[in-house]
């Protein structure tokens, strides 16, 4: 794990192998004597390039490192906390009394008293008609366990239980669900957990590890909606062109793309243009 003075280090290294090669560069081509060919140029650069992308490619990784770390500890820390939402908020309440109340009531954990508590308040700013989430820090960490363990008694109330995750771990868990649906998807302990329609449960942040370390993935879900339809023909060309397409199959995609027009039709009256982008709508029903 990169710790932040080596992080630091790797910044200022980078910083000063940059300095000193731009300066290099200014001073030769300011240089009156200089016969510097293009040829040379060109390899002074690429391996000024190369030894940059390698520097900033490593600060990535250490800074990658470093927030998994500090995630890791946030989450460690959070696993003392539950959010209680849909409590209704009223001005004067008192919410350590209202959280005993559906603890005790709608959960049936007897035993429970404001003394079972190290902290609840409210999180954000007061919304006129929306009632904050609570945030509530148990004394004892069975206490809060058994809690989780019953959240399923709140169904067909207006109350919810879940953890507190890192922002991290809640954009993980949000996108899961978008992709797999909300009841094949479920945290537990700061763990992400998906129903694949396999049946199999997976963790999420085991797939993401997965495939950064080039293992075989099962499904990757990627929304590419309306992608396609910004691409402009002149850079596809020009971006195929470089990288050595045949002439034949150039001048396939040319044909293809180049010349095109589209027309709309209002009333009696039609209207015609020129396509410049988009591939989705040139494709052939």
């Amino acid at each position: 794990m990169a710790s932040y003075s080596e992080i630091a280090e790797t910044q200022k290294s980078l910083e000063k192998s940059v300095n000193k090669m731009l300066s290099k560069f200014e001073a030769r081509m300011k240089s009156p004597a200089s016969r510097a060919t293009v040829s040379s140029l060109s390899e002074e650069f690429s391996s000024f390039k190369d030894h940059t992308l390698g520097m900033l490619k490593l600060l990535r990784s250490q800074i990658s490192a470093l927030s998994k770390t500090q995630d890791i500890l946030e989450m460690r820390h959070r696993r003392k906390y539950l959010l209680f939402k849909g409590v209704p908020e009223d001005p004067g309440e008192n919410i350590v009394s209202s959280i005993t109340s559906i603890v005790t009531e709608r959960l049936k954990i007897p035993d429970v008293s404001a003394d079972s508590f190290k902290a609840c308040h409210r999180l954000g700013k007061p919304s006129e008609g929306r009632a904050r989430p609570i945030l509530v820090r148990f004394a004892d960490m069975r206490l809060k366990s058994l809690v989780w363990q019953k959240k399923t008694a709140c169904k067909g109330s207006t109350f919810a239980i879940s953890e507190f995750l890192t922002p991290h771990r809640q954009e993980l868990f949000t996108q899961a669900r978008k992709a797999f649906g909300m009841k094949s998807c479920w945290s537990l302990d700061g763990n992400i957990f998906v129903k694949l329609s396999s049946g199999v449960r997976e963790r999420v942040e085991d797939i993401r590890r997965g495939m950064e370390n080039q293992m075989v993935t099962v499904l990757i879900l990627v929304d590419f909606s309306n992608a396609f339809n910004t691409v402009d023909h002149e850079i596809l060309l020009a971006l195929l062109e470089h990288l050595n397409v045949s002439p034949c199959a150039l001048n396939w995609f040319s044909a293809y793309l180049c010349g095109r027009q589209q027309a709309l039709q209002k009333s009696q009256a039609t209207e015609t243009g020129k396509v410049k982008d988009g591939i989705c709508a040139l494709l052939p029903a």
